[in-house]
């Protein structure tokens, strides 16, 4: 199972592939997420799914602590659209992505917030 998460984070965009590995270190207990990672899944898990829209939105406006430039708000948005399906976090559904019951992530997400 190792071997093929780490094959496919290989083959992740670079920046994708960063996020991906911080993220194994949070379910492991090594890592917080990463700011950027740990918004995108808290509106997720709050909502239950989301579009990029929402996400953009959320990080432009200041509703994610402080507002993000669009720019750095599109491209977070895109990696959290590329990254949360492929670690099984989120599911997409068209261009809806919703939340993924049987994460574990989500799980650990879930106890750290209660």
């Amino acid at each position: 199972k190792q071997t093929e998460v780490l094959s496919a984070i290989d083959k992740m965009a670079k920046k994708v592939g960063e996020k991906a590995v911080n993220m194994t270190s949070y379910l492991s207990g090594r890592a917080k997420l990463s700011a950027y990672t740990e918004i995108a899944i808290r509106l997720l898990v709050e909502k239950g799914e989301i579009t990029t829209k929402d996400l953009i939105e959320h990080l432009n406006s200041g509703d994610a602590g402080k507002p993000y430039s669009i720019g750095t708000s599109r491209s977070q948005t895109h990696q959290m659209f590329s990254l949360l399906p492929q670690m099984k976090v989120g599911i997409m559904d068209g261009k809806v992505m919703k939340v993924n019951e049987d994460s574990a992530i989500v799980a650990k997400f879930r106890a750290e917030m209660a």
